[in-house]
């Protein structure tokens, strides 16, 4: 049960991590990440575009 706890620990981390990168949102203006789920729950969804 512990490293449960631990594992939750970290991925909380590494979210609060995200909180302040700049992406772009679908028109190309800059959005913050932590200002997405600041009033609400979101799901990410990243895509990366070989070519």
């Amino acid at each position: 049960m512990a490293q449960g706890i631990n594992d939750l620990e970290s991925a909380q981390r590494s979210v609060l991590g995200l909180a302040d990168a700049v992406v772009q949102d679908i028109a190309g203006k800059p959005v913050r990440l932590g200002d997405l789920w600041q009033d609400r729950s979101v799901v990410f969804v990243f895509v990366r575009h070989f070519g």
